[in-house]
């Protein structure tokens, strides 16, 4: 059970991640200077305040850009890698203190991967609101997946199993999606 909550708060961070890149990553510094939260030995120079304020930077960057259409549609050509760095800096930072064969592998192919799930699934619904809108929606829907983003992280911190359901809707629409994806192209989904 000591290894279990470390990971599901981590998997949560790096799931928030795909959302937005460096909130989490903020909120994560915010609570370990508040001493709310414990990082892995390693990753201690997060809760310090040249990071806190690099965080807090790229943060307000991110967020005023989002809502710039030009700038926005550049974001996220780049957020897929971006974020998927952030999920595995996030689960890392959670599970460092681990085995380090594990917690490295386990910080790539699960924080790296819910990471880039969770940012696929949003590009899919941004997708569908530009088409739907004519991209009018867009500004609604980045202040939605920026509140989602925030309650996904304090959630993470404080009920860690809430994560389990998360990724269990992300996971669905995935997969639903791609279902869909697949009968529209003729394919088959074996």
């Amino acid at each position: 059970m000591d290894m279990l909550i470390p990971i599901l708060i981590g998997i949560g961070l790096a799931a928030s991640a795909g959302l937005r890149v460096f909130l989490p990553m903020l909120i994560l510094s915010v609570f370990a200077k508040l001493e709310w939260i414990e990082l892995a030995a390693k990753f201690d120079w997060l809760d310090s305040n040249p990071a806190l304020i690099m965080l807090s930077v790229a943060t307000i960057i991110e967020m005023i850009s989002l809502y710039i259409p030009i700038v926005d549609q550049f974001l996220k050509t780049i957020a897929t890698p971006l974020a998927a760095a952030s999920g595995v800096l996030l689960t890392i930072a959670m599970i460092g203190d681990m085995d380090p064969l594990f917690s490295w592998s386990f910080a790539v192919f699960g924080g790296g991967t819910i990471a880039v799930v969770t940012q696929l699934v949003s590009l899919t619904l941004r997708g569908i609101t530009t088409v739907v809108t004519f991209g009018i929606g867009n500004i609604f829907y980045n202040f939605l997946e920026g509140l989602l983003s925030i309650v996904l992280i304090i959630l993470s911190i404080i009920f860690p199993f809430f994560v389990l359901f998360f990724i269990g809707v992300v996971i669905y629409l995935f997969i639903k999606f791609f279902i869909k994806r697949n009968k529209l192209k003729g394919g088959a989904v074996s």
